[in-house]
């Protein structure tokens, strides 16, 4: 299965932003099926998947923590799977296009009028 991906990473005091780019070329690849209600493996013949993620996190001021992370991936059978009903070109079965994820954090340490406060929220999306 040859794979070829690239990772830039650049940190800036306590920032940070990483990007990935990758290409797969996939055989007799394995994907998810169901068989009379209950899901399970099934070879999924080739494909090819590439896409890009990054992630993103910085500190606007001390205690506070705000991130990004997206990704986008397209991944496709390469020739027809009878067994999956899959023909050539469709999406591989089970994967989202788009992933994004938005998350705020404080330190626990931070305190407001002498309490702690410990704030802590996810946001995520899929396509």
């Amino acid at each position: 299965m040859p794979a070829y991906g690239a990772l830039w990473a650049i940190a800036l005091a306590s920032n940070t932003l990483d990007i990935a780019a990758f290409y797969m070329d996939w055989k007799d690849i394995q994907v998810t099926r169901a068989f009379g209600g209950v899901n399970g493996n099934a070879n999924g013949g080739t494909a090819v998947s590439k896409g890009i993620e990054g992630a993103v996190e910085f500190h606007p001021v001390p205690g506070l923590t705000l991130g990004l992370t997206g990704s986008y991936t397209d991944a496709k059978l390469t020739e027809d799977v009878p067994e999956i009903s899959g023909l050539d070109g469709d999406r591989l079965p089970g994967l989202h296009r788009l992933v994004g994820l938005a998350r705020l954090a404080v330190d626990p340490d931070v305190t407001v009028f002498d309490e702690p406060l410990d704030i802590r929220s996810r946001v995520s999306a899929e396509h």
